[in-house]
């Protein structure tokens, strides 16, 4: 600028200054960078999808709860402080003095997309139709033995267990209140051979049956969905009316896209490529999350060097250096994670920190029957989730295993192909759990080495029922927790926590900070454990 000056002249040069500032200023430019996505009225967000369903009863994944969370309502929710359960659906309910039944008393005012009236026989559906489709969020539904509807305006549900976690479990996403005269007419079914006879799965892909804020407008996998508003929505109207989630896998991509404007939203930057944003336009708060990354085993796997004896397992988790491992992957924003349960849910709390202990490494496998170590795949999907870029996990997981002589020979590859992969041929992977709700059922339902569980399942590889996976105190754990009330089942999940630990199946990694990173128009951007981000909440200035 001074050679400009010179050559111009002072006065000359403040008068082209100006006018330039104005027109940059007037484009959105200059030193802010300054470029709104897609204006006011419009929300663009950038992460990583891994989205297997958008039909609420089918779906289970951390992109769906963010999306189906905005297309159906339930009968209650979680609260902006993560504990409390709030009214939605339902306008209130009452609980019989043993705890195994609830009556919800339907809101009047409750009308799905179309303007028909939420009504006893769409919430009788929906979880009937949930229950019977026996997906993996099914777990949450297994307690509910009867839904009855006889009374429009009510609904009485009684559980046969599980009495402390129904109102949490009816908050998720999937249990989402469908349309379900709608439902039926495009093929779906809640009859018990609803496996068979349900095909509404293609239907619920191009459209959406929900009373919620936004219904879906577009999906177009590995690219983006997009929600419109819902001009009949019987609650508060949202400031936005339409969500765009661009499919962004890498954490630099997207923090690019933040600072230049063209997303107002990043929902997966980790912490040291947060440290180079330098737009004052971009607003970056850290905080503690419910989430954590995983490293899981898989015994019943059938390409495995040696067996994953309880040893082998064992010598594995004493091999990965937790500490280091958290200033690798997440520049210490983060904390390990001793067991399945996070230490703020019932019985997660009051166990020692995991440390490497290389010697009885060595140890348990030479007592294995393997003192030189041994060859193992790891086959893990290739991005970053929350902060946590996996490749460099592996990596981390492979430097450390070496040092006990195991070679981890790692493959990285989309999560489509690793879901078609997983059990039968996968010895070895990394992924995260997010949790649904405020509860701790959740996670011995999911992680368990008890038949009927999730993990129990896919760590038996292709046998689907591996009897010595079986750890039979869990199986007594479990059956008490069913009857258990709140105070009982806290003790009872701190014992079901250390018995997780001792598995050696699912091995914790790391819990990271969740970073919210948004524009600075972006306004009521806060972290919500069922739907991460409530864009309903969200305007623009």
């Amino acid at each position: 600028m001074t050679k400009l000056s010179n050559r111009i002249g002072l006065q000359r040069h403040i008068s082209i200054f100006v006018t330039l500032l104005v027109l940059m200023l007037l484009a959105g430019g200059f030193f802010s960078n300054r470029v709104d996505a897609a204006g006011k009225d419009t929300l663009v967000v950038a992460r990583a999808m891994d989205i297997n369903s958008l039909d609420p009863h089918i779906a289970f994944c951390d992109t769906c709860k963010v999306v189906i969370g905005m297309m159906y309502e339930t009968i209650v929710k979680l609260g902006p402080d993560n504990k409390t359960i709030l009214p939605q659906i339902a306008k209130s309910w009452d609980v019989s003095k043993d705890g195994m039944s609830y009556t919800f008393y339907l809101d009047e005012r409750a009308v799905f997309a179309d303007g028909s009236p939420v009504e006893s026989k769409d919430v009788k559906f929906s979880i009937e139709r949930w229950q019977n489709l026996k997906q993996d969020s099914n777990m949450y539904v297994k307690s509910i033995s009867k839904v009855d509807a006889s009374d429009p305006r009510k609904v009485v549900i009684t559980v046969s267990s599980w009495p402390s976690e129904l109102l949490g479990q009816l908050a998720v996403p999937y249990a989402g209140i469908v349309n379900s005269d709608l439902a039926m007419a495009n093929g779906a079914v809640s009859s018990a051979d609803a496996p068979e006879k349900d095909k509404a799965e293609a239907w619920f892909m191009k459209n959406s049956a929900g009373s919620s804020p936004f219904v879906l407008e577009s999906y177009r996998p590995d690219e983006e969905i997009r929600l419109k508003q819902n001009p009949r929505y019987w609650g508060k109207k949202p400031a936005i009316k339409r969500v765009i989630i661009k499919h962004v896998p890498q954490s630099v991509s997207q923090a690019q896209m933040l600072e230049s404007g063209q997303v107002d939203v990043a929902m997966q930057i980790d912490a040291d490529t947060a440290k180079t944003i330098r737009s004052r336009d971009v607003v970056i708060k850290s905080q503690p999350s419910y989430y954590f990354n995983y490293v899981a085993l898989v015994p019943g796997a059938t390409n495995l060097k040696v067996p994953l004896t309880p040893k082998v397992r064992e010598a594995i988790a004493l091999a990965i250096d937790h500490e280091g491992m958290l200033d690798v992957t997440l520049g210490g924003a983060g904390r390990v994670q001793p067991s399945v349960i996070p230490v703020e849910f019932p019985g997660g709390s009051g166990f020692p920190t995991p440390r490497q202990d290389l010697a009885k490494a060595r140890k348990l496998l030479a007592e294995a029957g393997h003192p030189n170590g041994f060859e193992i795949l790891a086959v893990y999907p290739d991005l970053t989730s929350y902060g946590v870029n996996y490749s460099v996990v592996m990596q981390k997981v492979q430097q450390d295993l070496a040092k006990i002589g195991i070679k981890v020979i790692l493959e990285p590859v989309t999560m489509a192909v690793l879901r078609a992969r997983t059990g039968g041929t996968v010895p070895m992977t990394i992924l995260m759990w997010a949790a649904d709700y405020m509860g701790s059922a959740q996670y011995v339902q999911y992680f368990a080495m008890v038949p009927g569980t999730t993990w129990f399942y896919l760590a038996s590889g292709t046998t689907n029922d591996m009897p010595s996976l079986v750890n039979h105190r869990e199986a007594e754990l479990m059956e008490k927790l069913q009857k258990a009330g709140a105070k009982e089942a806290e003790k009872l999940y701190h014992e079901f926590a250390k018995e997780m630990i001792k598995d050696y199946v699912i091995i914790p990694i790391g819990n990271p900070d969740l970073l919210l990173t948004y524009r600075k128009n972006v306004q009521g951007m806060r972290y919500d454990i069922i739907t991460e981000i409530p864009f309903d909440e969200i305007s623009k200035r």
